[in-house]
């Protein structure tokens, strides 16, 4: 049977009725009625990572605190919280970026950009009795022992401190 004109979504090719084929990067080409006109860009549907916008298929967007979002189909989600890698100073937890803790047995510990990776031991402060050399607290040694008047006077190793004890 011949055609002498085809319904929206067709067009004439020779004496017959082909449905339209569109193009789609990214996706699958819409077909039919839904191609308004053959060879056009329209996409019916998008490919894992990517989200229809219009009539295209656009790699998926996430977002990221303290890292790069992910995009395409590392990006599950159009908008969603999804980071690809963190920076210095947090760590890929899931899908998001917290914030390096380091550890310090006798002091403070140190975070973020200065704790290169979470749960390393280094110290920013360190408590009453110990000092901060490179990052760790090491005891202070006491040397002698001075008594001056009626007080006795500790004088500590590489300190310029000086602790009085009270009577």
């Amino acid at each position: 049977r011949s055609c002498e004109s085809c319904e929206e979504g067709y067009v004439l090719a020779g004496d017959t009725c082909e449905a339209n084929k569109c193009e789609c990067d990214n996706g699958d080409a819409a077909t039919g009625a839904k191609c308004t006109k053959s060879g056009a860009s329209i996409c019916a549907k998008c490919d894992e990572g990517y989200t229809l916008n219009g009539d295209i298929c656009k790699a998926n967007k996430c977002e990221c605190d303290n890292g790069d979002a992910a995009t395409g189909a590392t990006c599950t989600n159009n908008g969603a919280s999804i980071c690809a890698i963190c920076d210095v100073g947090y760590t890929l937890t899931g899908d998001i970026c917290k914030v390096n803790i380091c550890k310090c047995d006798k002091g403070e510990p140190v975070s973020g950009s200065e704790c290169l990776r979470d749960g390393m031991f280094k110290c920013t402060m360190c408590n009453f009795g110990y000092k901060l050399k490179d990052g760790e607290c090491e005891d202070i040694k006491l040397v002698d022992m001075v008594t001056t008047t009626s007080q006795p006077i500790m004088r500590a190793e590489g300190s310029d401190v000086k602790v009085r004890t009270m009577r």
